[in-house]
Parts: structure tokens; C-alpha cells; sequence
């Protein structure tokens, strides 16, 4: 008698907690729809298109279910009115959408500085980890990686009260041809147009020049190669006036360094991040030091040496 009384104790409890467990979990998921929702408008919101509760509804694969309860949960914060069926964002509802934009871009520049993680994946945790993150948290990370300004991809980082400083910048595709240009942000998505540039080199910091027109897009000059992209690709790229052409344009990579031959640093490349680019710096890589090639690169690629600050590093 004892011993089944016990064993529907022990089922019970087991029970209880697994109830328990799925109301959280259910509880999480309607909080990261809502908070998805809200960025979501706020997105649409910034581009100057209106968002319907169809389009918000067909943007986020949102059940009819779902989509009643965020839309109102949203109204009833405050965060956003209706204008016909158009939702518009109140002013507390951009400082609300303003916060998870924060979170977000703190997580990529945190996965940028502090991992190897790639950038085509950072994205894509940071979109996970954005609603992990209270205030007091948000305030630590920042504090902890220097209270940075823009994510790795060049986009401005919101404040803790909502104000962003956004550079003026302009869209590759409107840009004179045979002027160079300094990339300030490349947009991350579509994802897979992301991917692909990034891939070809088209990254934060970087110098081009658009050299001529193709039949789908425009022929551009990066890093002395010319690379074709289509009109779709080149418009996820945004570009401000290049200032320091020699540090970009002119400079070469260090496997360029034949025997003996001894080259400054005048920059790390912006794509270089983490933990690769933090022991660069622990081994004195900074711009203006002195490099010299103790063995040039192999056919295979490895091994290398250079003299560094007076030490050989292979």
C-alpha cells in the first residue's frame, strides 16, 4: 500500500513539473512571437511602408490564433494603434522594438569580438539570444565588450534609452561610378544574398569602386579584383566616402612578403574578429608595426614565419 501511494506521489510530482515546464515553455514562445512582432513592424516602420496585420500575419507565419493575441497585446500596451487595417507604432512601442534591436546587435558584436562563430551564423544566434536579455543584463554586456556603437555589420547599436546615432550612408547601386568607397554596412538579409557577399569579400571597412555595368547588375572593384554582382546583391551593400584609400586600397595582404622583405601594418581586416584577431594583437600585430618575412608562404600554405617586435612567430 505504502509503496503505491509513493509511486503515485513520485507520478504526480512528475506531472506537476512537467506542467510546469510546458506552461514556461509556452509562455516563452508567445513572448518571442510578440517580440519578434514588434521588430518586425518597427522594420517596416523605418523603410516608410505601412504593415498590415495580413502582412505581419504572412511575414511571420503567424497562426489566426496567434495573430489575434499579439495584435492584442500590442494595443494593449500601447505600442501600437490601427489606422484602418494598417498598424502604426506608438512611441513606446519604437523604444520597445528599439531595445530587442539592441539586444540583438550587442549578441553579434559579443559572438564577433568573443568567438570563431561565422559570421553567415551569427545572425542567426543573435536572433535566439535577442530575447534572453533583460536591462540589467543588456547594461552588462555592453559594459563588458567597451560599450560598442555599431555590430559587425556595420549597423548602429541603440542606446540604453532608445537613441541611435545612424551614419548617412548610401546605397551601392546609387553610387558614381569610378569613386571610391568605404562599405559602412552590409545588409543581412535576404540571408542568402548575405551569405554570398560576404563570401566574395564585401565586408565593413573595405574599399570599392564600381568600374562598369553587366546586363544584371554592375561590375565592381574590390581589393584589386573586379567582381560581377547582380542589382539585388550590390543593394544590400551601403557605402560611405572613402577617407583613407591607402590603408585600404593600396595595402596588400601579409602573404604578399617575399624573404626578407619588410612590410608596416597598417590595419587588421574588420572581417578578422574574435578570438583570431584578439591574439593577433596579444602578438603585437597592430597598425604601424614592422613585419619581415623569415619564410614565405608554401605552395601548400603553411608553415609561415614572420619577425615580429624582434621575435620569430610561425
Amino acid at each position: 500500500m505504502v509503496t503505491s501511494i509513493f509511486i503515485i506521489i513520485i507520478i504526480a510530482l512528475a506531472a506537476a513539473l512537467w506542467l510546469q515546464r510546458k506552461n514556461r515553455d509556452e509562455d516563452r514562445v508567445r513572448r518571442i512571437n510578440f517580440e519578434n512582432a514588434l521588430k518586425f513592424i518597427y522594420n517596416r516602420f523605418e523603410t516608410g511602408r505601412p504593415i498590415s496585420m495580413e502582412g505581419l500575419q504572412r511575414g511571420l507565419h503567424l497562426s489566426d490564433t496567434a495573430l489575434l493575441r499579439i495584435i492584442s497585446r500590442l494595443k494593449d500596451k500601447g505600442l501600437v494603434t490601427l489606422d484602418g487595417k494598417d498598424l502604426v507604432l506608438t512611441e513606446e512601442g519604437k523604444n520597445g522594438a528599439l531595445q530587442i534591436i539592441r539586444a540583438h546587435r550587442l549578441w553579434e558584436r559579443y559572438l564577433a569580438d568573443e568567438t570563431d562563430m561565422s559570421m553567415e551564423r551569427i545572425h542567426e544566434e543573435a536572433e535566439k539570444k535577442e530575447h534572453d536579455l533583460d536591462d540589467a543584463k543588456l547594461e552588462a554586456l555592453s559594459a563588458h565588450l567597451g560599450y560598442p556603437t555599431v555590430d559587425p555589420h556595420g549597423d548602429p547599436i541603440p542606446g540604453p534609452s532608445g537613441e541611435m546615432k545612424a551614419p548617412e550612408t548610401t546605397n551601392l547601386t546609387n553610387w558614381p561610378k569610378n569613386s571610391p568607397a568605404r562599405i559602412q554596412h552590409v545588409e543581412d538579409e535576404p540571408v542568402h544574398v548575405f551569405r554570398k557577399v560576404f563570401r566574395l569579400g564585401f565586408r565593413p571597412g573595405r574599399i570599392v569602386r564600381i568600374t562598369g555595368e553587366t546586363e544584371s547588375g554592375f561590375r565592381v572593384e574590390l581589393e584589386n579584383r573586379e567582381i560581377d554582382l547582380d542589382f539585388l546583391e550590390a543593394s544590400n551593400i551601403f557605402v560611405v566616402p572613402a577617407t583613407e584609400i591607402a590603408a585600404g586600397r593600396d595595402a596588400v595582404p601579409l602573404t604578399n612578403l617575399k624573404k626578407n622583405e619588410t612590410g608596416e601594418v597598417v590595419r587588421i581586416d574588420e572581417a578578422c574578429q574574435g578570438l583570431t584577431r584578439r591574439r593577433f594583437l596579444d602578438l603585437g600585430i597592430t597598425p604601424g608595426t614592422l613585419v619581415t618575412s623569415a619564410l614565405p608562404n608554401t605552395f601548400g600554405g603553411d608553415p609561415t614565419a614572420y619577425f615580429i617586435r624582434g621575435t620569430k612567430i610561425a
